[in-house]
């Protein structure tokens, strides 16, 4: 049982080393007052880049903190592998080398932006003091809706980090197939599922990318 604890910790602090975006969680958990699991996935974080530091060094966390995330906050990243909402809007109101947008509307793209991402993150704080009450640990699929969230309010999410959503079609395929949920919650999954690969009204202006 400790081991697989410690695994859980490291995993946890190992995912928000390589990618700040399953930080979230940390945020989330610290919501509901499991400081006990915050702190624990800090210190193996902490561990990490201490054991990492012989071949890393510390400017390139230097680097990350003064260079790349200055980048990160402003850049262009229209790019369809960018699955976030900054980018979902950024792609439709921000003049762009990937699509042509329905309107140029800087203030439009942030503004729609912020409004998503508040409405997100307004959700998760409150589904965490709801479940917080019952005085209990997080469920999974507490859990597996935080990582799905963080994708979508981060700047970047590239196809690869959807991995992070693997856990969510888990618990629901589990809830399907064990009957625990009804046809209409099925049915919504699949239709949901299946409007992943809806095609939008973009019109490519780089076909070298293509």
């Amino acid at each position: 049982i400790l081991l697989l604890g410690a695994a859980g910790f490291t995993g946890r602090a190992a995912a928000v080393l390589l990618k700040v975006t399953p930080a979230l969680l940390l945020a989330y958990l610290a919501l509901r007052g499991e400081w006990r699991l915050v702190w624990r996935t800090l210190a193996c974080l902490v561990g990490l880049v201490a054991v990492c530091l012989p071949w890393t060094g510390v400017q390139s966390y230097a680097d990350y903190l003064l260079r790349v995330v200055p980048f990160l906050s402003v850049a262009n990243f229209s790019w369809f592998t960018n699955q976030s909402v900054d980018a979902f809007f950024w792609r439709l109101f921000v003049p762009n080398p990937d699509t042509t947008p329905w309107t140029a509307s800087p203030p439009l793209y942030r503004a729609a932006t912020w409004a998503v991402d508040a409405m997100l993150l307004a959700a998760l704080a409150w589904l965490g003091l709801r479940t917080r009450r019952r005085g209990a640990a997080a469920e999974p699929w507490e859990l597996a809706c935080v990582l799905v969230a963080s994708l979508l309010v981060a700047r970047v999410t590239w196809d690869y980090m959807l991995v992070l959503a693997l856990p969510c079609f888990t618990l629901w395929l589990g809830a399907i197939a064990t009957g625990r949920v009804g046809r209409v919650a099925a049915l919504g999954a699949a239709l949901a599922y299946a409007l992943c690969a809806l095609p939008l009204g973009f019109v490519h202006v780089n076909r070298s990318r293509l």
